[in-house]
């Protein structure tokens, strides 16, 4: 892939993104795409596209996921255990390995 500028044009974002050139128009005239009109062009920042490709990924994170952070506390994995039967889903939680050796780490399943 060749370099690309810091602002480009709607072919150059056309072959970035893999994109047909009239999708690229319609994704900047509907505003999904960042992009401003200069002179009646439309100009892309590159910076701003590899944003919006990040955050349009899932945030950057899997947002379908809940992290819940705590001790090694059997109520909290009763009440994790619990709350992810209600929503049908699974829960996982880590348990360290017993002192002394902290190496290894065990994930289990909840039930």
């Amino acid at each position: 892939m060749s370099d690309f500028p810091d602002f480009m044009n709607a072919r150059q974002v056309a072959e970035y993104l893999d994109l047909n050139e009239k999708k690229v128009y319609s994704l900047a005239n509907d505003g999904v795409l960042p992009a401003t009109k200069v002179t009646g062009k439309w100009l892309f920042p590159k910076s701003l596209l590899d944003r919006w490709l990040i955050e349009s990924s899932h945030n950057g994170v899997f947002n379908d996921r809940l992290l819940i952070a705590g001790s090694d506390d059997p109520l909290l994995q009763h009440i994790v255990s619990k709350m992810a039967n209600v929503l049908g889903s699974s829960a996982w939680w880590d348990i360290p390995p017993p002192a002394p050796s902290r190496d290894c780490r065990c994930w289990k399943k909840a039930m």
